[in-house]
């Protein structure tokens, strides 16, 4: 390659890496964002706010199925969304935050378990309560997934169960 074909090369060359530079950038930027710890709540606020709209009285367990729901919603409408299943940057090089979901999502599923087996049946011969017979086995969904269903699509419907349960 002469000089005169490798000065016109260069500009391009300069110009790709810096467009090339400015897209790390914004990369690193999201996944510093998105690697922000969701703010802590309070359980009482929580559950008086869930309750405000609803003809529902304050019962014992209403915070256990508030707390949750807070917990699971978080869980996916943090910033970032839910980032277990990322396959693209900067989702995919984050470990921080998905191993924290992986943490929060084994709380949810023994929490929303526990619902289910022990809180809603009084005896062994109770029958479950049907929205919590919907929530547990949502919960325990593939968080791997990301299409076809989605990880999210499945946390959802079972949030909307224990919504309707709440209420």
């Amino acid at each position: 390659m002469n000089r005169e074909s490798l000065d016109r090369f260069l500009p391009g060359r300069r110009l790709a890496m810096a467009a090339l530079g400015l897209l790390a950038a914004f990369v690193i930027a999201i996944g510093i964002y998105w690697s922000i710890a969701p703010a802590a709540f309070n359980v009482n606020e929580v559950t008086t706010r869930r309750l405000a709209n609803t003809d529902s009285a304050q019962v014992i367990g209403n915070n256990s199925a508030a707390t949750l729901i807070e917990i699971a919603e978080t869980l996916l409408e943090k910033p970032g969304g839910f980032l277990s299943n990322d396959i693209m940057p900067p989702g995919l090089y984050l470990d921080n935050i998905p191993n924290w979901e992986y943490g929060v999502l084994i709380q949810v599923r023994d929490l929303s378990r526990a619902m289910r087996k022990d809180f809603s049946r009084s005896q062994s011969q109770s029958t479950e309560d049907p929205d919590l017979a919907i929530t547990e086995p949502q919960f325990n969904f593939d968080s791997k997934s990301w299409m076809l269903p989605s990880s999210e699509g499945e946390y959802l419907t079972g949030i909307d169960a224990l919504i309707r349960y709440l209420e």
